[in-house]
């Protein structure tokens, strides 16, 4: 099982361990809808972070361990977006609003941005490596 070490945080194939919780995402057998979980690391409690009929997916905790992002189409949109939610509980806050995918995001070291992988709806623009800004929105584009 491979692993990484950060800010006090493992990252397990599939999981990040940040103090005392675990995250994933499950997925309905039957539907396309997938929701949050948290494991509690010491009792092996689950718990269901976030619940509805979208598609939550890919976790990603930050460098302080107080916040998931995540990838959702809670506002019915046809391609995920990333959304910020404290762990302490409180509404997931939509970040971006970006026509196409995204093929990776991470967050930085500091906590302040994010480096994304992102392809546009238009197949002949490829960007990487967007920066986001959180306190601002403001993103930076890079062409490869």
């Amino acid at each position: 099982m491979s692993h990484a070490i950060d800010s006090g945080c493992v990252h397990l194939t599939g999981w990040k361990i940040c103090g005392q919780f675990s995250s994933t995402h499950k997925r309905e057998r039957s539907k396309k809808i997938s929701n949050l979980f948290l494991h509690e690391v010491e009792t092996g409690k689950e718990l269901v972070f976030t619940t509805g009929d979208q598609n939550d997916s890919s976790p990603k905790w930050s460098p302080d361990g107080k916040t998931i992002a995540f990838l959702s189409n809670r506002d019915n949109e046809k391609q995920p977006q990333i959304y910020l939610i404290p762990l302490n509980g409180g509404e997931a806050q939509k970040l971006t609003n970006l026509d196409g995918e995204f093929l990776s995001f991470s967050w930085s070291p500091d906590g302040k941005n994010f480096i994304c992988e992102f392809r546009k709806k238009n197949p002949d623009t490829l960007e990487r490596e967007k920066k986001m800004n959180l306190k601002t929105s403001w993103v930076s584009f890079r062409d490869r």
